[in-house]
């Protein structure tokens, strides 16, 4: 029952809402998780160059204000684009903190 308060408690529609705005021709996202425990979004995208991902991450990390944490590049040698592929997650910011500036309680 804990885990389904936090769960409730956590603003996902507000970056989910946030990952719309950031819809790229050039991004291809391929998994969202949502860690309602860790209160954290792990999420995994692919693009035609490793460039392009982290322009998306630098984007994501300035309109969240959080710092992206980068898990893993990987690149797909066996497609002729070879695209690649990054795995990184961002965390929510504190309750306490999403209240005192008007978010979700």
């Amino acid at each position: 029952m804990e885990a389904l308060q936090r769960l409730r408690q956590a603003p996902w529609p507000a970056g989910l809402d946030l990952l719309a705005e950031e819809d790229s021709e050039d991004i291809g996202l391929l998994s969202l998780e949502l860690d309602a425990e860790r209160r954290a979004v792990r999420m995994q995208a692919e693009a035609r160059s490793w460039q392009a991902l982290l322009a998306y991450g630098t984007t994501l990390e300035g309109r969240l204000g959080a710092a992206v944490q980068w898990r893993r590049f990987e690149t797909n040698e066996q497609d002729a684009q070879r695209p690649t592929r990054a795995q990184f997650e961002w965390g929510l910011p504190p309750l306490a903190d999403m209240a005192a500036s008007g978010g979700a309680p």
